[in-house]
């Protein structure tokens, strides 16, 4: 019979929970020295603390069974003997009261980070008592958080008069308009919880409790069903400017049921836009037998090419919207499904590696005519790989064309001993000379790109690097500025011929300031010169008119 009641004490004593390894401070594992004083457990039970599995930890003898009550719990005594998860987070902390382990992100302790309160750690630290997180996170309040300032309409916050009803929210709360806090403003008097739900927003609602942004764009437009605050460009409702949805904002606003914006963004559809129409080879629009097969684009979808609107033309079945990626794309697949134009010029090619349509003047492709490669083109097809154009414009390469060959001063291109500093040019390059192509020639070693700006231009970097050239004008002068190469018929500086001046050279070289020459060409003026005829008619009227008075 002994034996048998220490086998069922031994059974009893194995259905106590094992503890498991916590961190106490100091060295060793006594109590209260060390670790905490464990809490004391309804109905009693004794828990002692001692080493745990791993170097350094401490344990607790014994953990509350199931149904248990207890008092003065701690973080440590949490670690040992943890409460129930709330998903993956652990219940490892004593919440406030010291009645329970919960599953906070972060001790409900004196020692938690500040501003780092939740409305789900503050439910946990403190139960309904104080569930919310004040607006700073400093710590948490028994109300939530309220509105934020919205825009009613006429004078006043009535609800329904002013501002709309709030929403029906579950689990069931309390929402009622105020005054906000800046002045002729209106605010809710507090907003949803994270889990809660919703039927009948409306924007000043979302106005007062926005939802998640995304990115910039923040979320206070109500959808169109009423149940979100969705961050959208603009209003899902009636008020919204005309022709201006977009298919984020259709997402936005209808979900995936409306998500398209349609051809002439007057309202959302639930079908994406169809291809335009775009030129096959052949008779007929198989694929691949007449037209490129389609790319292959992520997130997936079915292009299929059919009869285009107009006769002998294809279309695309759909286009892939903003955000795909795709790859092996053709000039007809972006024909039908264009990129994003640069100014004028439409991005109806393939670029080289198939993964973009371009907004360049020609295809990409081997059709291209010969020697017509420009540098915005280079960039458009190859992308920084190969950005500049050849000098003869046959390809693109990696590096600028060098500078034309130039006769600096003495023997040898060393600057500023021979050759003039280079101008100073933004974005920063370095422009450096050397020898040129010809014997007794400098050359600069690259030229600026378009959009480049320079300050400190001279003649001979002109001719190396000319400007844009006036028809059979080449732009070989620096402007009296030194911030352009312009096309004149001489220099702007102070080497050129007496009284050469022209109003077409006095408007290159020193622009609107001063673009008319002197009547005697020495120079340029802001005004356009008198003419010395008519000067000399209106003396002889004047004379003509004084005799004939005389006279009668």
């Amino acid at each position: 019979m002994n034996i048998l009641k220490l086998l069922i004490v031994s059974l009893l004593v194995s259905q106590i929970f094992a503890a498991a390894d916590a961190t106490c401070t100091g060295t060793g594992c006594a109590s209260p020295a060390n670790c905490p004083a464990p809490p004391t457990v309804t109905p009693p039970l004794t828990m002692t603390w001692a080493n745990g599995v791993a170097s350094g930890k401490c344990a607790l003898s014994a953990c509350p069974t199931g149904g248990a009550t207890f008092t003065g719990a701690s973080d440590p005594f949490c670690q040992s003997c943890p409460g129930t998860p709330s998903g993956s987070v652990q219940a490892v902390f004593a919440n406030v009261a010291g009645t329970a382990c919960v599953a906070a992100g972060a001790t409900c302790g004196a020692g938690r980070a500040a501003n780092t309160w939740t409305n789900s750690d503050c439910l946990a630290c403190y139960g309904n008592t104080q569930q919310y997180a004040k607006a700073d996170r400093s710590a948490c309040q028994a109300n939530p958080i309220p509105g934020a300032d919205a825009t009613c309409t006429g004078t006043g916050c009535a609800s329904p008069a002013n501002c709309p009803a709030p929403p029906t929210v579950t689990p069931t709360m309390t929402m009622t308009w105020a005054n906000g806090v800046a002045s002729g403003k209106c605010a809710l008097s507090a907003c949803p919880t994270g889990g809660a739900t919703f039927t009948g927003a409306s924007d000043p609602f979302c106005q007062s409790c926005p939802g998640t942004p995304s990115g910039s764009v923040q979320a206070v437009f109500a959808n169109v069903a009423g149940t979100a605050c969705v961050a959208a460009g603009a209003t899902c409702g009636a008020g919204r400017a005309a022709n201006t949805w977009t298919n984020s904002d259709c997402l936005a606003c209808y979900g995936n049921t409306q998500q398209y914006a349609k051809a002439d963004r007057s309202a959302c559809q639930a079908n994406p836009i169809p291809g335009a129409d775009a030129t096959c080879t052949g008779t007929g629009c198989a694929s691949p037998a007449n037209c490129p097969a389609p790319p292959t684009v992520t997130p997936s979808m079915t292009l299929t090419w059919g009869n285009g609107v107009t006769s002998g033309k294809c279309a695309l079945s759909t286009c892939p919207t903003g955000g795909a990626t795709f790859t092996g794309a053709s000039d007809p697949f972006c024909q039908s499904c264009p990129g994003t134009p640069s100014g004028s010029v439409q991005a109806v090619f393939a670029n080289v590696a198939g993964t973009a349509c371009v907004a360049a003047g020609a295809t990409c492709g081997a059709g291209r005519a010969a020697n017509t490669w420009t540098n915005s083109d280079c960039l458009a097809c190859y992308g920084n790989t190969q950005q500049y154009a050849k000098a003869d414009r046959s390809a693109c390469q990696a590096n600028p064309i060098p500078g034309a060959d130039v006769t600096c001063t003495g023997s040898g291109c060393a600057s500023p001993a021979n050759c003039p500093a280079p101008p100073t040019v933004t974005p920063t390059m370095t422009l450096t000379w050397g020898n040129g192509v010809n014997s007794g020639k400098c050359a600069l070693n690259t030229c600026p790109t378009g959009g480049a700006t320079f300050t400190g231009a001279t003649d001979l970097f002109c001719q190396s690097c000319p400007g844009t050239a006036n028809g059979s004008v080449q732009a070989v002068f620096a402007n009296t500025a030194g911030n352009a190469c312009v096309a004149a018929g001489a220099t702007c500086g102070n080497g050129r011929t007496a009284n050469t001046w022209t109003n077409s050279d006095c408007l290159a070289c020193n622009g609107n300031t001063s673009q008319y020459a002197k009547t005697d060409r020495s120079g340029c003026q802001a005004t356009a010169p008198t003419s010395s005829s008519s000067s000399n008619s209106m003396i002889f009227l004047s004379s003509v008119l004084f005799l004939i008075t005389f006279l009668f």
